[in-house]
């Protein structure tokens, strides 16, 4: 071989090593993995490794939680919920609160993204773009045709309280809520530089890129409310056009209809939004609420980051609680107080952590009853070694800050199951327990 050959030899192996690596094509994926790695166990509170981390270990799949009668009659419930943006009475946030929420806003002395104050001047620009003055300016039915970020003013900058520091992160009080695809709601408002609107869904009013949703034509509508309607059941599914083009991600917590066998999912065209057929199908609903498919639905978004008010496409823990019954036809509010009031409520606040207990044994339904206060709330789970067990977004546990901590908390930042103590061995540990603080114990089938 030449000189040259010698030389240029590697080369021309590596070029064409990496054009066979580029032409490859590998198949669709299903699913979408999970984003980062497990914590060493020493890092976490000793609930997760004492409780066992899958639904499938605390029920029976044979277990019917809920009567397929009493289904039928909280789906329909849940329904006028869900399509009430798309009928004539919807009720419209009144001017006043907005106007209230936006002044009280203009005067936060939080912080940005960078962890740096944020300018109040910003803030007041910000207000001021919402236009509040001229609310509300329309009225046009639309639905989301991907995932949205929902929020308080119409910017996508965040706004963490300036004395939790670097652990105001992830509470940006700027981030409403977050919308799946194939969300009915209302256009009521437009920003005054025309990138935002305001918008309300069933549950939840706020603000999104213009460019985020369109409208739907009343074809389009009728078509949405008078099919079969189905219930996504597996977190990040994919649903494929005829052609294999990925037209959107599928969540726990969405419905679709279903036309002929056939699932419909919002796809955005010049005109507004159509539902356009794709290959994968999915479950009837109401999905019937027993334990093979209790075990099923939580076991697909257990150990999933914790995401406030649905910040990354994560969940909080209301938003967990609203997603785990949609497949079931059970409605909840947006957030956690609201749910530990809604439907049959207990109260335990001025009880001992012992009688809590004694009381959720025997009276909770697991994978039924919920347990909340103001801030948190928390899905009953059955028992474990003779505890409570809970399934919940939990973000950590308040422990004394040192000069040696990264944080005033023992970060979870996920969906997990814990017992009513969770963290309790720390030796830093402050406040009150997960099941001291509850205030009820719900029953939100008995919307009655």
């Amino acid at each position: 071989m030449s000189v040259w050959g010698k030389r240029w030899w590697p080369c021309v192996v590596l070029l064409g090593l990496l054009i066979t690596a580029c032409s490859q094509s590998s198949p669709p994926a299903n699913r979408i993995p999970y984003p980062t790695e497990p914590m060493p166990s020493e890092d976490l509170p000793k609930d997760l490794r004492t409780f066992p981390q899958s639904a499938a270990r605390y029920i029976s799949p044979q277990t019917t939680v809920l009567s397929q009668d009493r289904q039928a009659v909280l789906s329909r419930r849940y329904l006028e919920n869900f399509f009430s943006p798309w009928k004539s009475n919807f009720r419209v946030v009144p001017r006043h609160e907005l106007q209230t929420r936006y002044r009280n806003l203009t005067k936060s002395r939080g912080l940005g993204e960078n962890l740096r104050p944020l300018g109040s001047r910003f803030l007041v620009w910000v207000a001021d773009n919402a236009a509040v003055e001229t609310f509300p300016s329309r009225s046009t039915c639309a639905l989301t045709y991907r995932t949205v970020n929902l929020r308080t003013l119409p910017t996508i900058r965040p706004l963490f309280k300036a004395a939790s520091g670097p652990d105001g992160f992830p509470f940006d009080l700027l981030q409403e809520s977050l919308l799946w695809p194939g969300t009915p709601i209302r256009i009521l408002h437009t920003s005054r530089d025309g990138q935002w609107v305001f918008v309300g869904s069933g549950f939840v009013f706020g603000w999104v890129e213009a460019c985020d949703v369109a409208p739907i034509s009343s074809r389009e509508m009728s078509i949405f409310m008078k099919e079969q309607k189905g219930a996504v059941t597996a977190d990040h599914q994919l649903f494929h056009a005829a052609d294999g083009t990925v037209v959107g991600e599928g969540r726990v917590g969405m419905l679709l209809p279903v036309r002929g066998g056939k699932t419909l999912f919002p796809v955005r065209r010049d005109s507004g939004v159509v539902l356009t057929e794709v290959r994968e199908r999915i479950a009837s609903f109401p999905v019937p609420m027993n334990g093979a498919n209790v075990a099923s639905i939580i076991d697909s978004i257990q150990g999933q980051p914790y995401g406030w008010g649905g910040l990354y496409r994560n969940r909080d823990c209301s938003a967990l609680m609203r997603d785990y019954f949609t497949p079931f036809g059970i409605w909840l509010p947006r957030n956690s107080y609201a749910q530990a009031r809604t439907g049959r409520v207990e109260k335990l606040a001025g009880l001992g952590l012992a009688s809590k207990k004694t009381r959720l044994l025997e009276r909770g339904v697991p994978f039924l009853h919920l347990v909340g206060r103001k801030g948190h709330i928390a899905l009953y789970a059955g028992r474990h070694g003779g505890e409570p067990v809970f399934f919940h977004a939990m973000w950590g546990v308040p422990i004394r800050f040192t000069g040696e901590a990264r944080s005033n908390r023992q970060i979870v930042g996920a969906a997990v199951f814990t017992g009513a103590e969770p963290g309790v061995e720390h030796p830093r540990r402050v406040g009150r327990l997960l099941l001291e603080r509850m205030d009820f114990m719900t029953d939100p089938s008995r919307q009655d």
